[in-house]
């Protein structure tokens, strides 16, 4: 079990460096596609991450009760139908070469195609209220269900 296991992750890994998609099922059975607009997964849904990090330029963070009011104008008002928010923390490499650790907001949605604009204007917003260089977004197909 444990070497099927590390054949799908090399298998996604591999798929993600050639910059195509996969969409895996519950029996672990991976689909190549060639782009990510013409994955075919049982359900044509979309997972994608927002991650909003919470440091300020004046090295201040952002608070939570900002953290809240974004939240609640930008994102809820966007996916009333639901998502997750998770605390996490991370750091990345400046173009000037310095590593930067900060806590970090993860936005997780599943939705449908046609979703993009609204993702991009939640990036824009938090850019822009935040005083953010940019908010690092990752998007994957997806087979989905809401079971009973």
């Amino acid at each position: 079990m444990r070497m099927k296991n590390m054949c799908l992750i090399l298998t996604l890994a591999i798929c993600t460096l050639l910059n195509s998609c996969v969409c895996v099922d519950s029996l672990n059975t991976v689909k190549r596609c060639d782009s990510a607009d013409s994955c075919a997964c049982s359900s044509g849904s979309i997972r994608s991450e927002l991650y909003f990090g919470l440091q300020k330029p004046d090295g201040s963070s952002v608070a939570e009760a900002e953290w809240q009011g974004f939240l609640d104008k930008s994102i809820t008002s966007r996916f009333p139908d639901g998502f997750t928010v998770f605390d996490a923390y991370g750091q990345y490499k400046e173009q000037n070469g310095k590593i930067t650790r900060e806590k970090t907001k993860v936005l997780v949605v599943v939705h449908k195609d046609g979703r993009d604009d609204d993702l991009k204007k939640i990036c824009e917003e938090y850019e822009k209220a935040f005083s953010q260089e940019l908010v690092f977004r990752t998007s994957s197909r997806v087979s989905s269900s809401l079971d009973d």
